[in-house]
């Protein structure tokens, strides 16, 4: 009688074991948490073109694509400035920006950035831009953007990050 008893119980310890191991499969940690931060904007004036700046930290376990941006501002697109083969400041559009498990990419000037064409609306320093940042995996995220005269974070943006 005690054999069963001992086979039921293996059983059973077998099936919480696999349960609990199924939970994420072999080899992955968790899907992307995406966080934004030190979001901001250069001051501009209404017809001509913006830009927007900020850091996607992926705190996950699994990658994460940044597909498109969008603001009632203007039309938002990814673009990245770059330097040619004859050294010359080139810009080009970018299908999306990809963000590594478990790292950061930052869009900044000179680099990956969020270009804003034919701006609705001045955008003046202590503005803020509301954004909605569409991932692959990720829910949207909405974020703002704070408009300073040199597109840098100020001192009180600063220290609420």
């Amino acid at each position: 009688m005690k054999h069963p008893l001992t086979i039921a119980m293996l059983f059973v310890v077998v099936i919480i074991t696999t349960v609990q191991c199924s939970v994420l499969p072999f080899g992955q940690a968790g899907p992307p948490q995406l966080k934004v931060t030190e979001a901001r904007s250069r001051s501009a004036t209404a017809g001509a073109n913006g830009v927007i700046y900020f850091t996607l930290v992926n705190e996950g376990g699994s990658p994460d694509t940044l597909l498109t941006v969008e603001t009632d501002v203007a039309i938002a697109e990814l673009h990245e400035s770059q330097v040619d083969e004859q050294g010359v400041m080139r810009m080009r559009p970018l299908a999306n920006v990809e963000i590594p498990a478990g790292d950061s990419v930052s869009l900044e000037p000179g680099g990956k950035h969020v270009m804003l064409i034919n701006l609705k609306r001045d955008l003046t320093p202590g503005d803020k831009i509301s954004l909605t940042l569409n991932f692959q995996q990720s829910a949207p995220m909405t974020i703002e953007a704070e408009v300073s005269a040199d597109g840098l974070l100020s001192e009180h943006n600063m220290d609420n990050m």
